[in-house]
């Protein structure tokens, strides 16, 4: 009796209510940090997981010095990406100080 309760529960759970938007998870990808989202129609590429043009030929252990535990792998070398040129930077426009500046507060008193 009660398991057969417990599941006529559980599929009134799995049937569409008309108020959740099943394409929820194309529309929010959750995955992704918040600050890295699209939003407002602004669209912004994800960021290329492709491994540095220079780092696509593994490096070869035989010529490392390092102990064999730390031959370098390619995911590890996929991982060092280079600085980020200024024109692909974000710019943020903001301050703690008044827009006025600190020199004009005088004349205000």
């Amino acid at each position: 009796e009660t398991a057969t309760k417990v599941t006529a529960q559980s599929e009134k759970r799995f049937t569409d209510d008309g108020h959740w938007n099943t394409r929820h998870h194309l529309m929010f990808y959750n995955r992704i940090h918040p600050n890295a989202r699209s939003y407002f129609e602004r669209w912004r590429e994800p960021p290329s997981e492709a491994a540095p043009q220079h780092l696509l030929k593994m490096a070869d252990p035989s010529e490392s010095e390092e102990p064999a535990y730390m031959d370098p792998t390619a995911a590890k070398e996929r991982r060092q990406h280079g600085k980020l040129p200024e024109e692909d930077k974000l710019r943020v426009q903001w301050s703690l100080q008044d827009p006025a500046g600190p020199g004009d507060r005088d004349r205000l008193e």
